[in-house]
């Protein structure tokens, strides 16, 4: 095989992976909406435990607040009071960071 297919191929694998894909629901099929599913729910919530003390992009970043933007939602999350009491604090930790 050539060398040159190589280095191709490892520049091309290099590069960020910038296409943005619909923020689907993939269980339901539906646009994902925040306290809807309580399975997209705690896919969040794990998320958001996963980024502290990394670097997050701002679309990341961005998608995790807005996901969380209104407390007032019933999210799976909440029936466990000591969670959630650490989901906000993780929250307010990405809050206050930036990129």
């Amino acid at each position: 095989m050539n060398p040159a297919f190589f280095a191709h191929a490892e520049v091309q694998h290099r590069e960020p992976y910038t296409s943005q894909l619909p923020n689907d629901n993939l269980d339901t099929g539906k646009t994902t909406i925040a306290a809807d599913y309580r399975l997209t729910d705690e896919a969040y919530a794990k998320l958001l435990q996963k980024l502290r003390g990394k670097p997050v992009s701002n679309s990341v970043r961005e998608d995790v607040l807005s996901y969380y933007s209104d407390p007032e939602k019933q999210y799976a999350t909440k029936k466990k009071s000591k969670e959630w009491k650490k989901l906000i604090q993780e929250l307010d930790i990405l809050k206050s960071s930036s990129m």
